[in-house]
């Protein structure tokens, strides 16, 4: 699996203001040969991004974005998707297409190149993948999504022009998959979490980053060799300077035990560190006061 750089630089605590992240930063999947894309929504725009850039997804999340889980995967090879971004669309947007003279002549048009003009991620797999477009929308006016009842229901409210966009390997996850994390894959909880104290908890590939330190300073076998699976949550002993913490993995709808006063209709990270934090953490975004 690919270990991605440990952001040095990076404040989470900061949340306003953004590193420059390197542009070619993919997260890792449970096989090597598909990456997770991820979808991320700005609910004062109405759009949705899609990347396999987990830097990416953590700039946006800085800025109020709610990431929704990973939206598909991904094959690391194929046909190449590109985005181009339109700057004179009111609130922006971006489109995405496997066709590169359509992004060419977009461009020729007034838009712009995303990514320096190279792909975002690629096409190939053998489950479908749809489009559709709201002729009303000034920013988000294309959708992508490998659901196809989200689809039907999108044409179902004005939404046109819906079709096939591209393969991919298969379907997204927009809640925790303990399955998943057990299999050394951590997509689905990929991104920046915060808890009330407007502290951080950093998941950027296999690394924990609590506020602007590593929690696992530690290889990527070792961090599984130590996850234990309950019935319904993943906990990892980690150490954080000279501390033992427990960081447990809490999809929706699970308690961390009987005096779990936390938000439960969320995922959430708890992380047990001698009663000291408020322990519970939460998506950046995905709360009415973030």
């Amino acid at each position: 699996m690919k270990k991605l750089p440990l952001l040095a630089v990076l404040s989470l605590t900061a949340l306003g203001t953004v590193p420059a992240f390197p542009a070619q930063a993919e997260t890792e999947a449970a096989s090597e040969n598909q990456t997770a894309i991820y979808r991320i929504y700005n609910k004062n725009t109405g759009e949705h991004f899609y990347t396999s850039n987990v830097y990416e997804l953590i700039n946006l999340q800085v800025y109020g974005w709610t990431s929704e889980g990973v939206g598909w995967y991904a094959p690391t090879t194929g046909e190449p998707v590109y985005r181009i971004y339109n700057p004179n669309s009111e609130g922006g947007d971006h489109y995405y297409t496997t066709s590169k003279y359509e992004a060419e002549y977009n461009v020729f048009l007034g838009w712009r190149w995303d990514n320096d003009g190279k792909p975002v991620f690629y096409s190939g797999g053998d489950v479908p993948s749809y489009v559709a477009y709201n002729p009303n929308a000034l920013s988000g006016a294309h959708n992508y999504t490998s659901s196809l009842f989200e689809q039907n229901f999108l044409l179902n409210n004005n939404w046109i022009h819906g079709k096939k966009a591209w393969q991919i390997v298969k379907e997204g996850k927009n809640k925790i998959d303990l399955d998943q994390i057990m299999n050394k894959d951590l997509s689905t909880i990929q991104g920046i979490w915060k808890n009330d104290e407007r502290r951080t908890v950093g998941v950027i590939g296999d690394q924990f980053i609590l506020d602007d330190k590593v929690i696992n300073d530690i290889v990527s076998e070792d961090l599984w060799s130590v996850a234990k699976k309950g019935n319904d949550s993943v906990t990892f002993p980690l150490k954080f300077g000279e501390s033992s913490v427990d960081m447990v993995i809490l999809p929706a709808g699970v308690k961390s035990g009987p005096n779990d006063q936390s938000d439960l209709s969320r995922d959430r990270i708890f992380i047990d560190q001698d009663g000291t934090l408020s322990n519970y953490f939460y998506r950046v975004g995905d709360r009415i006061d973030d």
